[in-house]
């Protein structure tokens, strides 16, 4: 007799920041650093010309893992609603009382807010540049806000960049930059192919504040749309459910078990099926986990 299973990977650690990495940030603040962010446009006015930032009067933008707030200071001066987020509660409370923002303390890649009633959701270098979150699950939130996500990578002004000669003192940063803009590389073809969303690259001209040096940042904007929604929804959903105890740490169902899971989401088994081969491939593609075959057939007598 032939039964039909789905094999999952493990997402139960997905969603866990780590605890060293909150507590590191939080002494390096303590001990008096990280009170202002260290890169910024060279020209604010020049750089608000640039689309969407041209339209962000009057949207509702929330930045993740915004920091001491510099940047979310500049997009209020855009004319733009601003809920500036961390997980580090003593720079959220440093950054409210600097910057008179409205601020929350809350783990990016689990966003205690109603993302449908956002515009946009902004990161300067965090989002894809980290190895300590998975990017995939705030890339897939920002999909659920009205507009979209807005992104600047620090360290290069393209998605594609080729091998120079480098001392060796910067030949660390480097080969750091490269395998951050693969990883981006990677998740945006997911994005852009299986969620059926709008990319576009810009160039920002940025400036450090402390040393003064000047080089070229990547901006990409990630447009949602209808059906971006609907497939980050379901998937944040599937992986919410997969993670609740009543599922945590197993790894197959058979047909009806995942059936029932399908329905408590409100789609038929096609549906997941499809969500569950876009989350592998992502997982793949990012962290190097998931199954190449996510339905087997195994001949049981």
């Amino acid at each position: 007799m032939t039964y039909n299973w789905f094999h999952l990977p493990d997402y139960s650690s997905l969603a866990l920041y780590s605890s060293n990495e909150i507590e590191w940030w939080n002494l390096w603040f303590e001990n008096g650093r990280y009170r202002k962010q260290e890169r910024m446009p060279v020209d604010t006015k020049e750089w608000r010309k640039s689309s969407p930032l041209k339209e962000l009067n009057g949207c509702k933008v929330l930045v993740y893992a915004g920091g001491p707030g510099n940047w979310s200071k500049l997009l209020e001066g855009y004319g733009a609603h601003i809920l500036h987020t961390d997980i580090v509660r003593s720079i959220v409370e440093y950054t409210k009382k600097t910057k008179k923002l409205d601020c929350l303390v809350t783990d990016a890649t689990r966003l205690s807010v109603n993302l449908e009633e956002l515009d946009w959701l902004f990161s300067f270098e965090p989002l894809f540049t980290t190895f300590s979150e998975p990017p995939f699950l705030v890339a897939l939130q920002g999909l659920k806000t009205r507009k979209g996500i807005i992104t600047i990578n620090p360290y290069g002004h393209k998605l594609d960049i080729t091998v120079r000669t480098l001392s060796d003192s910067n030949m660390k940063l480097y080969l750091g930059t490269k395998l951050h803009l693969a990883k981006l590389k990677r998740l945006t073809n997911v994005l852009e192919e299986y969620y059926i969303a709008d990319l576009e690259e810009k160039r920002i001209r940025t400036f450090h504040t402390t040393l003064g040096d000047e080089q070229n940042s990547l901006m990409l904007y990630i447009k949602t749309n209808n059906k971006c929604k609907k497939k980050a929804s379901t998937d944040l959903g599937l992986i919410d459910l997969l993670n609740s105890d009543r599922y945590k740490r197993r790894f197959r169902f058979s047909s009806s078990e995942f059936g029932e899971i399908c329905k408590r989401l409100g789609i038929n088994k096609q549906e997941g099926l499809e969500a569950l081969t876009r989350i592998d491939l992502i997982l793949l593609s990012e962290l190097g986990l998931g199954n190449s075959q996510l339905l087997k057939k195994i001949e049981l007598t």
